[in-house]
Formats: structure tokens, sequence, C-alpha cells
């Protein structure tokens, strides 16, 4: 517990801040009440595909537009598609993104405090923690519904697990969501294997490329 009570402090001031973010430029405000939430640029667009796919019309950017691919995440855009399929009102359907961009920001400082503690101890995992809920880039990508923070967190748990217990089938899961949800997350996997791999002095492991190759 007492773990806890360190890095959740960080965490804590990293989600008020999203919070703060969030309040006061992603929501539209009549009367004292929200009436619309909306999120970056970016994820609005993949919000739209994700629109036409719950409404039957396919990926496409709205029913009748010609088939283009206009996103580049398609696991996140699925999962927003979930959210609309629920049939929450149009004008909220971004607070689950933004509250699963809540959630994935406190794994994420989590995450951080867990490496930085595997490679140089408590201090230095606590240091990297507090950075990160101070790192306005941070704040940014967890609070405007992007990928990009699914895709963080499951690197520094990526990194964390091949440097730690090098679990082959945790790994090959981590690689396989991340493609999943960007193909561009093989390349950082990868990279993060060959650097492993010449740092340990045997490069042609086969079950690493294995594992690249199967999240691929």
């Amino acid at each position: 517990m007492q773990g806890l009570h360190f890095w959740g402090l960080p965490a804590g001031l990293a989600v008020a801040l999203s919070v703060g973010v969030i309040l006061s430029r992603q929501v539209f405000w009549e009367g004292g009440r929200p009436i619309r939430v909306i999120l970056v640029d970016d994820a609005m667009i993949s919000m739209g595909f994700a629109r036409s796919l719950a409404e039957g019309c396919g990926l496409v950017w709205y029913c009748g537009h010609p088939r283009v691919q206009g996103y580049t995440n398609l696991g996140w855009t699925l999962y927003m598609a979930f959210w609309h399929k629920v049939g929450l009102s149009p004008e909220y359907t971004s607070v689950p993104i933004l509250l699963t961009g809540l959630g994935l920001l406190i794994g994420y400082v989590y995450g951080l405090y867990r490496l930085g503690k595997l490679l140089w101890g408590r201090e230095v995992g606590l240091w990297a923690a507090w950075i990160a809920a101070l790192f306005p880039p941070v704040i940014f990508h967890f609070s405007k519904g992007l990928e990009a923070g699914l895709l963080a967190m499951l690197g520094v748990y990526f990194l964390m697990e091949l440097l730690g217990g090098r679990r082959v089938w945790l790994l090959a899961l981590i690689s396989a969501v991340g493609t999943f949800v960007r193909l561009d997350f093989v390349l950082g996997v990868g990279a993060l294997l060959v650097g492993d791999r010449f740092w340990r002095g045997d490069f042609f492991q086969r079950r690493d490329w294995g594992l690249l190759l199967f999240s691929g």
C-alpha cells in the first residue's frame, strides 16, 4: 500500500489536470450545464467513421460518402463504434472515450513508476511518475480522445515485461493489441526487440523474431 500511496499522488494530479483541460476546452456549456462534449479534431474524424459503422454504413466518414480510408487506428475506431452502438446521445458519445483516456493515464503513470523502479530503484520510479504527471504533451494525448495514450501505455508495459518477466505470451498479447489499434505500433515493438537482442548479445534469437512476426 505504501507504493500505491506514493505513485497514486502524481497519477491523481495528472487526472485532475486532464479533467481541467476537458472541462475548459472540450465541454460546451449552456445555462450551467454541459450540452456537448467533443474530442480533438483527429479523434473526431475517427468518431465519424465509428458512427457510420454503428449505423450500418460501413467504415465511411458519413453514410453515402465514398469508401476511403480516413483513419489509421482501426482498433480505436472500432472501440468508438461500440459506444455509438450502445445508443448514447450524440452530444455525449465522447464521454466514455475521455473516461477511457483518464483510466489509461493512471495506468501509464503507474507503468512508468514500475519501470523506473525496476531499472534504477523506487526514487527514480517516483520521479518518472511526477515528470509524466506534469508533462503537458502527456496530459494532451490522454485527454483528447486519441489512441496515442493507449499505445504509450502499452509501450511502457511491453518494455517493462521485456526487461523483467519476459513472458512471451504477454509480450505477444501486448504487441497484438497495439498493432490492432494502430499498425505502426509494430515498429516500436521491433525497435525494442532489436535493441534488447543487441544488448544481450543474442541478436538471432528466433523466439523474439517469431513474436515480431506474430504481432505484424
